[in-house]
């Protein structure tokens, strides 16, 4: 901090980030301020009204005000600075908010530190993924209404759970609902699982899975929409995925062929999928998760190779002459690339090099998105 700079931050004033303290008095409600925002600076020894009272700047003086900082729960990390006799204060941003000094959770709106009451704290706790989704108190499921006990019972068979326990006393031990004033509370989790149809609930779990023609995505071949529960969503979208994968079986010589999945990138990108289905309830409505199986395959094909799957599919019996002026590169490179897309399995040839023609493998043009 030099001169310049100080008779700057003056002249500005207090606002989102800087505060000026003419003594420690409600130094902790500003540290925790700062801290649950975008930290801050706090200038000890400006009064409010921009004047520069001074302070005697002692390693007990800072020791004092670190004592503050260590104070709040979780301590406040801060570091020193000084320019003649007024010291600066560096509050950091918290990596474990929110913080609470002994007046309670304060944060910075404005100049201000602002008090949080109690709903703005939840809220504040929540959107800081404190409060994981599935955690979430549900008030909109009614399980009179919206709970259906089929559900429950595939879930135990799958999950080879046998319990002698009473239905709600197997819900609560299962963590998806809990007991509140003699009523039984489901969070999230529990609606995702074991609501009859999740589309009475949210809008923002469905899945959609799409064929399109060609790489463009501007002509469907085919298109289901999912929005029952989790599993069933999960269940849907891997039938839907299996109907438009190519097979091809290979035998082994014993009594049973193998069956080989014709695209070994979506064959498959299963943890993923799932990872995306589970993961995205919890985003916010509308928001893309996006082309899952398309990305695992289109990550592993080249500019050039996706130019060559395009300009295939719109033209089954185009030449690698025509392929190479196309995309711009030389004809033994193209002949390259067709090799390793027919290697990749996204392409086959049909019949001889001459007269015959080329088959896109519709796998590579299949997508799972949530719909916006």
């Amino acid at each position: 901090m030099n001169k310049t700079e100080l008779r700057f931050i003056l002249q500005e004033g207090e606002g989102y980030r800087i505060e000026f303290k003419e003594s420690l008095s409600g130094l902790d409600r500003e540290m925790a301020a700062f801290a649950n925002a975008s930290g801050g600076k706090i200038f000890v020894g400006v009064a409010d009204d921009k004047t520069v009272k001074g302070v005697r700047i002692t390693n007990a003086l800072k020791s004092q005000i670190q004592d503050i900082a260590n104070n709040c729960q979780p301590p406040v990390r801060l570091t020193f600075d000084s320019f003649d006799n007024v010291l600066i204060i560096d509050v950091h941003e918290g990596e474990d908010k929110p913080y609470k000094c002994s007046a309670g959770f304060f944060t910075r709106v404005g100049p201000n530190a602002q008090k949080l009451d109690r709903d703005e704290i939840v809220a504040f706790i929540k959107s800081e993924g404190k409060v994981q989704f599935d955690e979430m108190v549900s008030r909109k499921f009614d399980p009179r209404v919206h709970f259906s006990k089929d559900k429950l019972a595939r879930f135990l068979k799958l999950a080879q759970i046998h319990s002698t326990l009473n239905q709600s006393a197997l819900l609560v031990n299962l963590g998806v609902a809990e007991k509140q004033q003699r009523r039984l509370i489901f969070n999230n989790a529990g609606v995702l699982f074991f609501a009859k149809r999740l589309a009475d609930i949210y809008l923002h779990t469905e899945v959609t899975c799409a064929l399109y023609k060609g790489t463009d995505k501007v002509s469907v071949l085919d298109r289901k929409d999912f929005n029952e529960d989790i599993l069933t969503n999960i269940d849907e979208t891997m039938i839907f995925l299996k109907q438009h994968i190519p097979v091809r079986y290979e035998m082994t010589g014993g009594p049973r062929r193998r069956e080989v999945i014709g695209l070994s990138p979506v064959a498959f990108e299963f943890t993923s999928f799932v990872t995306a289905i589970f993961k995205r309830p919890g985003q916010r409505a509308g928001e893309k998760v996006t082309e899952k199986v398309t990305e695992k395959v289109t990550g592993k094909v080249t500019g050039n190779q996706q130019k060559i799957l395009q300009a295939i599919s719109e033209n089954q019996h185009i030449t690698s002459v025509e392929l190479s002026r196309i995309v711009g590169i030389s004809e033994r490179k193209t002949k390259e690339n067709l090799k390793k897309l027919k290697d990749k399995r996204l392409i086959r040839r049909i019949g001889a090099d001459k007269g015959g023609h080329w088959e896109v493998s519709k796998t590579g043009n299949v997508s799972i998105f949530s719909r916006a």
